[in-house]
């Protein structure tokens, strides 16, 4: 709470700096990240405990087919890269056929 304060007793002089605004964003969001913008409760439960909860709710989700494995999900994420990449590919390749009859056909009426 104490860095709110500092915050507000100094606004005036960050708002004249040229780059205070963005200083005063980037402070307050490592304030946020830091939890130094609220009073922490010390009943919450630690983060670890919270990501092991999450983790075995993950496995319980993937065990009833609710949702993918990770590994899936990338596996079908590189699946349509490589797809996409591949059609690139095909329509420049396509593209450079077009280009290369285009100027066949343009030489040809020249020499006419």
């Amino acid at each position: 709470m104490k860095a709110l304060q500092l915050l507000f007793n100094n606004f005036d002089l960050l708002l004249d700096q040229p780059d205070g605004v963005q200083q005063m964003k980037q402070t307050i969001l490592q304030w946020a990240i830091q939890g130094k913008l609220v009073r922490q409760d010390p009943n919450d439960e630690p983060a670890s405990e919270l990501l092991k909860r999450i983790a075995l709710e993950k496995a319980e989700l993937i065990a009833q087919k609710k949702i993918k494995k990770q590994q899936k999900i990338e596996e079908e994420k590189q699946k349509k890269k490589e797809e996409s990449r591949k059609m690139k590919e095909v329509l420049e390749k396509k593209e450079i056929e077009e280009e290369k009859q285009k100027k066949k056909e343009e030489d040809a009426k020249k020499l006419r």
